[in-house]
């Protein structure tokens, strides 16, 4: 750790002869944190040149130093904003009480000194320490946040890409994504209990890349606070990932991004695919979780089941709430039989299941009597796979 630390601040120092030793840190620190789309999505990072606005030395008595610094910074130019950010040319980015060893920054850093800065937000502003503005610093940062561009689009596809990869479609957040049309465009708001309301607009859907949805359209926030450059016809992402959309359509989606391109759909079709790729192996851990914790033989018997769907329906006998399906087991092709699944209960404002009928499908359950109970939905509506199917064989009976 210490050796790639002194790499990189010799790499800093040596390609850039001009830049000062404690610019040097900094910078390096900007550079990892763009590296890491990860964080940068799961934290809500975002960049932005500006001026120091207040330097105020506060006393402190739980501090062991006795001080903490608290620093203001005014933003003039965004170079990367978190998609719900509310950070734009005129804001006051003020980083809070919220670390004793916080030291005042040294010269030339003063009010009204222009600086680089780069903040995440965890229910207060976290700031590195900023780096003096130059051509040459604002050129390097462009540069990495250009990389960033061209690996994940804009700040709304990295938020999505963040979100789909450890994505299952049948999920209870029930994930959506999708390529859709702008149908119509809400009226700005300008506040709401004191706080500004983002804009929002009907999308169509044209195609369903991701997750399980029949309505023809949802609704999405505007890529931007004020709507400005997306109309009534624009092309736009969609993704969608809220219990909302168990309030039946239209589903009410967070992320959407009106950079349509060819590059950004060839992109996101990528990762649908990778992320399809990975379903399989985040089902089968799934199946493992309920089989290490199953100890009670009275819970049911674990199966694995091939086949299709006949019938899917609210039983009797089961009262209100649940959903049984008639399932033809054609795990022996010449020999077919038919097993009832019993699905976890769904209140009635709940979207129907992902059940379509006939089509291929596999279902993991827990055998009592004349029923099998599906631990979740996920898990009772299983693509199709032989290599599947059997891990998931593999895995009963090792615990059996």
């Amino acid at each position: 750790m210490r050796r790639s630390f002194l790499f990189v601040l010799l790499v800093a120092l040596c390609c850039a002869p001009f830049l000062r030793a404690e610019d040097a840190w900094p910078l390096s620190r900007f550079h990892d944190r763009l590296q890491d789309s990860d964080r940068l999505a799961q934290h809500r990072g975002f960049v932005f040149v500006g001026e120091i606005s207040r330097m105020e030395a506060i006393r402190r008595p739980r501090c062991n130093s006795g001080i903490e610094n608290k620093l203001a910074y005014r933003a003039s130019l965004v170079l990367w904003r978190d998609p719900n950010s509310v950070v734009k040319p005129g804001y006051v980015v003020e980083k809070g009480f919220v670390d004793c060893a916080q030291k005042r920054l040294p010269p030339p850093f003063d009010v009204g000194v222009k600086v680089i800065v780069y903040c995440e937000i965890d229910q207060v502003y976290e700031c590195l320490t900023p780096v003096s503005f130059s051509d040459d610093h604002l050129r390097k940062v462009q540069s990495w946040i250009d990389e960033l561009q061209r690996a994940e689009g804009d700040p709304v596809l990295l938020q999505i890409h963040h979100r789909l990869h450890d994505s299952l479609e049948l999920a209870p957040s029930r994930p959506l994504l999708l390529f859709g049309q702008v149908s119509a465009v809400d009226q700005p708001q300008k506040f709401h209990i004191g706080m500004p309301m983002r804009p929002g607009m009907r999308v169509t859907v044209s195609r369903l890349l991701w997750g399980y949805y029949k309505a023809p359209e949802v609704r999405a926030v505007c890529p931007n606070w004020d709507c400005s450059g997306v109309a009534a016809g624009a092309k736009v992402i969609v993704y969608c990932e809220s219990l909302s959309v168990y309030c039946g359509p239209p589903a009410q989606c967070r992320f959407a991004s009106a950079a349509f391109t060819d590059e950004n759909v060839h992109r996101v079709e990528g990762w649908v695919a990778e992320a399809r790729a990975r379903q399989p192996a985040l089902i089968l851990a799934k199946v493992r979780h309920y089989l290490e914790s199953w100890h009670n033989h009275s819970e049911g018997q674990p199966a694995i089941y091939r086949g299709y769907v006949e019938w899917a329906g609210q039983p009797e006998w089961e009262g209100r709430g649940y959903v049984a399906a008639r399932f033809v087991d054609m795990t022996i092709p010449h020999s077919p039989s038919t097993v009832t699944l019993s699905f976890g209960y769904y209140p009635r404002y709940l979207p129907p299941l992902a059940l379509e009928l006939r089509k291929p499908m596999m279902t993991f359950c827990y055998q009592k009597n004349e029923l099998c109970h599906v631990p979740e939905e996920v898990l009772g509506i299983i693509e199709d796979s032989d290599e599947t199917f059997r891990a998931i064989q593999k895995l009963i009976a090792a615990e059996r």
